[in-house]
């Protein structure tokens, strides 16, 4: 126990030293999610059928998966998509995994659709 004792100051410095990474990374997917959100609706609003476009902002929203907002964006784009090309979208849930955690995200990537 004695030397847990002494790590603690060093955990709260690294603590410290990754608070504002953090802060960062939160700040990038609020910028990402305002972004991301006009394409993904601009997509449905105008019924697009083009799967290079859906594709990147599929690649692009996924990057930022560890956020619960970018995920639903995901989704309703995932969602759209599978009615224009059900076996693609069904392939990217299969290299997705049925079993595979998206990064940094306790939803498991079968949920997403």
């Amino acid at each position: 126990m004695h030397k847990n004792r002494a790590n603690t100051p060093d955990i709260n410095k690294l603590v410290e030293n990754i608070r504002p990474l953090a802060t960062q990374i939160q700040q990038l997917a609020r910028q990402a999610e305002v972004l991301y959100a006009q394409e993904v609706d601009a997509i449905i609003k105008d019924q697009d059928i083009n799967p290079q476009r859906i594709e990147r902002c599929l690649d692009g929203v996924l990057d930022f998966c560890f956020d619960e907002k970018m995920l639903q964006l995901f989704k309703k784009l995932c969602r759209h998509y599978y009615t224009i090309d059900p076996v693609a979208t069904s392939a990217l849930r299969k290299t997705l995994g049925k079993d595979k955690m998206c990064y940094f995200t306790p939803y498991p990537a079968m949920l997403l659709f």
